[in-house]
């Protein structure tokens, strides 16, 4: 089986337009069931609302991908300040300053006060 580099554009895209697809021809199959389409205006009109119900599927799918992609960049960002400030509160502890040291101890004091899962 051919990986797709970590990067690659072409997942997001495969997982948009085959549901899409699927979607749009499930539709139009539907309609063609149920709908009407003996002239020619209201197999357009068919074919017009099945295109609509795929782009809506679209237009959602696409919405939940951007959603996820920013849900995942605030959770690491999230992530990377707790790190970063777990980590000078550490290097502070080494100080020769009384008070720099008392600061470090209330700074991971913080820390595991509002995580939690990182005591």
């Amino acid at each position: 089986m051919m990986r797709l580099p970590a990067g690659s554009w072409w997942r997001p895209a495969l997982v948009i337009v085959v549901p899409v697809l699927v979607v749009t021809a499930a539709a139009m199959v539907v309609f063609l069931l149920v709908l009407d389409h003996s002239t020619s205006a209201a197999r357009l009109d068919l074919i017009r609302t099945a295109l609509a119900v795929g782009a809506g599927t679209g237009a959602i799918m696409t919405l939940v991908l951007a959603w996820r992609r920013q849900w995942a960049t605030e959770h690491d960002a999230a992530e990377r300040r707790l790190t970063d400030q777990y980590v000078k509160a550490v290097e502070q502890l080494g100080s020769d300053k009384a008070a720099v040291r008392l600061g470090a101890l209330y700074t991971l004091e913080r820390v595991a006060q509002n995580n939690p899962d990182q005591r």
